[in-house]
């Protein structure tokens, strides 16, 4: 598994329940079930390749009790009031603000949201201040000569 996916999961709060917006190949989820740190996961994308993708990485993994995989944009489907933990990995930081802002109301059960934006990570840390959060952690990693920064914001 990829050093990124591996950080991005050790940002995760155990007992999470947790939807991963942008799954593409659902790696993040396959990894924190391995370490057994979550309870139940949403697989959210917006594309049939990597929906297909995800899917069948669940269902290799033998997941499928315990993961849904969703089509969707962001946030656009009916979110679990479970789910207390939202990933945005692997996306710009515009494209992340446009993601929350697009149904706030969704956020209210979410304690932490964990970003891995491309660019725009003043913008993201921002609006996720104004919005209540505050930063628990961060992590600058490198994988495959790309440095990425890794932030988890908890409420």
């Amino acid at each position: 598994m990829a050093n990124r996916i591996k950080a991005i999961a050790s940002l995760v709060p155990p007992n999470s329940v947790v939807a991963d917006i942008g799954t593409d190949h659902a790696y993040l989820i396959l990894e924190l079930f391995k370490n057994q740190q979550i309870k139940y996961a949403y697989a959210i994308d917006n594309k049939d390749g990597p929906i297909a993708n995800a899917k069948n990485n669940i269902e290799k993994h033998h997941l499928t009790d315990c993961c849904k995989v969703i089509k969707a944009n962001g946030l656009d489907f009916p979110l679990d009031p479970k789910v207390n933990t939202l990933v945005l990995a692997g996306l710009g930081g515009m494209n992340i603000i446009s993601i929350l802002k697009h149904d706030e109301k969704k956020l209210k059960n979410i304690k932490t949201i964990i970003t891995d934006a491309h660019r725009d990570n003043d913008k993201v840390t921002a609006y996720l201040l104004a919005l209540g959060y505050q930063v628990k952690e961060e992590k600058s990693i490198i994988d495959k000569k790309k440095k990425y920064q890794l932030i988890a914001y908890h409420r």
